[in-house]
C-alpha cells in the first residue's frame, strides 16, 4: 500500500488535488501506525490535517483529528490525546457538523 501511494502523492500534487493528497497523506499515517511507526504516524497525520485545513474540510480535519488521538493514546500520551478529541469535538459544535459528533463523544 505504501508503494502505491508514494506513486500516487505526486501524481496528485501535480493535479493540484488536494483533497487527494490529503487523504493520502492520511492513508501513510494509518499504515504507519498499523506496522507501529507511531512516530512517523504521527507526522504524516499532520500533514493531512493540514491539507485539511487548509480545504478547510470539516469532516475530514476531524477524522483526521481522531485518528492522531488513537496514535497518543498508544503512545500514552494522555493529554496529547485529549486535546486532540476535544478540538474535533469543538470543530463539530462551531460547524454544527453532526456527521461522526457520536463517534467522537464516545472517543473521550
Amino acid at each position: 500500500a505504501i508503494t502505491l501511494m508514494k506513486q500516487a502523492l505526486p501524481k496528485a500534487q501535480k493535479a493540484g488535488n488536494k483533497k487527494l493528497e490529503g487523504s493520502i497523506y492520511n492513508g501513510f499515517a494509518a499504515q504507519y501506525y498499523q506496522t507501529g511507526k507511531s512516530e512517523d504516524a504521527v507526522k504524516f497525520f499532520y500533514k493531512s490535517l493540514s491539507v485539511f485545513e487548509e480545504l478547510r474540510d470539516t469532516v475530514q480535519m476531524v477524522n483526521v483529528l481522531r485518528n492522531m488521538s488513537l496514535v497518543y493514546n498508544h503512545m500514552k500520551d494522555y493529554d496529547r490525546n485529549g486535546v486532540l478529541l476535544y478540538r474535533a469535538l469543538n470543530l463539530f459544535l462551531l460547524k454544527k457538523d453532526t456527521t461522526l459528533l457520536d463517534a467522537t463523544y464516545r472517543s473521550l
